[in-house]
């Protein structure tokens, strides 16, 4: 029998928050929502935001 396995075209990272650090993901969630963004979007946002990273139209990148 053989499986057909799919590689995966994404990198996946683990984030992880500390017990005293739980509002820092609250305040993440608050952000993320108001933009309507899931986690991932939105803190690939911030870091093109943060590093400047732009199009040819000198546009800060923002993918969803």
């Amino acid at each position: 029998m053989t499986t057909n396995t799919k590689e995966r075209t994404n990198t996946q990272i683990c984030v992880s928050f500390g017990r005293d650090e739980k509002e820092l993901l609250s305040l993440l969630d608050e952000a993320r929502k108001k933009e309507h963004m899931n986690r991932s979007s939105w803190i690939k946002a911030r870091i093109r935001e943060q590093c400047g990273v732009t199009n040819s139209a000198n546009e800060v990148l923002v993918y969803s």
